[in-house]
């Protein structure tokens, strides 16, 4: 446990050892890559650069390393596209707002 401590510096060891409980660690796990994130991106990053300037085809950042992040990403990305269903009871509304915003307009005059 040492090495959540001081490698991922998340908290001091005086209040990991005696104040923290163990419900508290079935958050912290999970979540330590969250720690480190910057330092894996500029990593990613830095070797991207060097591999695209030495590729004649076009990479993506993703295609040097993938993290779990990405794919996250990736999915909320692909739950996130409206249905056309969606589409239509969005015009509605903005329809019947915009009648509406047109009616005070037009009491105001």
């Amino acid at each position: 446990m040492d090495i959540i401590v001081l490698e991922y510096k998340v908290t001091d060891l005086y209040t990991f050892l005696d104040k923290m409980q163990m419900y508290e660690l079935n958050w912290l796990l999970p979540n330590l890559y969250y720690v480190t994130k910057q330092q894996l991106e500029s990593t990613r990053f830095i070797a991207y650069m060097i591999a695209q300037s030495q590729s004649a085809k076009q990479l993506k950042v993703t295609d040097i390393m993938t993290f779990e992040w990405d794919k996250k990403t990736m999915e909320e990305k692909a739950n996130n596209i409206p249905t056309k269903e969606e589409i239509e009871k969005l015009k509605a509304k903005v329809k019947a707002r915009e009648t509406e915003i047109n009616i005070e307009k037009r009491k105001h005059t």
